[in-house]
Parts: C-alpha cells; structure tokens; sequence
C-alpha cells in the first residue's frame, strides 16, 4: 500500500514532494521513538514549508490513513465471514441428524 501511494506522489506531485512525504514520516517515527530532538526539528520544518508543500503532505497523509482505513474494513468483513462460516460448519456437523 505504501509503495502504491508513493507512485501516485511521485507521478502527481514530482520526487520532491515524495522526498518531503518520506522525510516527514521518517521524522515523524524517530519522534515517537522517543528522539526528543526530533519534535523541534519536526515543527520548524513543518513552520518553513511553504503552503503548496503542506497542502501535498496533508493530501499524502490523509490518502494513506483513509487507504488503510478502507484496507482494515475490508479484512474485518473478510474475518467476519471466514469466522461465520466456520461457526455454520462446527453446528452442522454437531447437530444430530434427526434434528435436521
């Protein structure tokens, strides 16, 4: 998914803006690792990036968070599913035949 959402970055908004998606993850990552630093160098990028640039990362980001949204229901259904159909299974083969 990542890999697909980086192709569509870069054929719409150029390498750059991929470069600053990856940059800004990246960052994002080593400040919740706890790089203390991290969340200063974090915000005054963020507060030097042009307009145009913070409207591409908001896009990026929001297009992989809805993706992986749209991928978690999708593998919740399949779940569902999968554990309804080994539930009617299990109850026929437990049910005695001359209940059926």
């Amino acid at each position: 998914m990542g890999s697909l959402l980086g192709l569509v970055i870069r054929e719409q908004y150029g390498q750059e803006a991929f470069d600053l998606v990856e940059e800004t993850r990246a960052s994002a990552k080593a400040r919740r690792a706890g790089e203390v630093a991290e969340t200063a160098r974090l915000l005054e990028r963020m507060r030097r990036l042009p307009l145009d640039s913070k409207r591409v990362l908001i896009k990026a980001f929001a297009n992989y968070f809805l993706r992986s949204s749209i991928s978690q229901r999708i593998i919740n259904v399949y779940v569902a599913a999968r554990t309804r159909s080994k539930l009617a299974r299990s109850a026929r083969r437990s049910t005695p035949r001359f209940l059926t």
